[in-house]
């Protein structure tokens, strides 16, 4: 008998999980605290699995409490106030972070236009979201949003090889709120 695809989402999330305690095992910066961090987690999720036939989490719950423990993976690899963020926000990172930012941002934007629009109706929607009569109007608005967040990272990223300085983000800045 197969199980149904709730029973194979938690079994998904379940083993994807207890790969990740295992890889988060290798070279932890701490095995002492590694090892207290994991015990509570296991404990919860062995209760979890324990009490599935009788107390079940919803999909959404089940996923959320996944990603939650995935997080809390990184911090008892590394312990929490020493996990790499700094490093991060570097390089390859920044950029990836900044165009979904800027993409994610016009894509809001464009969602709160039209929901204006349908509210204002035809006459004052044509007007408020200025519609050129282009079927592509939002997706070119965005396209050219992160092609200006592209184009100002390039310049500064080429502007900081030139003075052979890494980029500064707000992370390595004295006096901030991280030190």
């Amino acid at each position: 008998m197969q199980p149904g695809p709730r029973l194979r989402h938690d079994l998904t999330l379940l083993v994807v999980f207890l790969v990740i305690v295992l890889i988060s095992g290798f070279a932890p910066r701490s095995r002492v605290d590694w090892a207290l961090e994991n015990l509570l987690v296991l404990c919860l999720v062995g209760t979890l699995v324990g009490v599935a036939r009788w107390f079940r989490l919803s999909a959404t719950s089940t996923s959320l409490v996944f990603a939650f423990l995935c997080v809390h993976e990184l911090g008892a690899h590394y312990t929490y106030s020493l996990v790499p963020y700094e490093q991060w926000s570097r390089g390859d990172w920044l950029f990836f972070l900044t165009l979904n930012l800027m993409l994610s941002t016009s894509a809001v934007y464009e969602l709160v236009e039209w929901i204006g629009g349908a509210f204002l109706g035809n006459d004052t929607a044509k007007a408020f979201v200025g519609a050129q009569n282009a079927p592509w109007d939002s997706q070119k608005d965005m396209a050219i949003a992160v092609a200006g967040a592209f184009a100002s990272l390039l310049l500064v990223s080429l502007r900081g090889m030139a003075q052979k300085q890494p980029m500064t983000t707000a992370c390595r800045k004295k006096n901030n709120l991280w030190g």
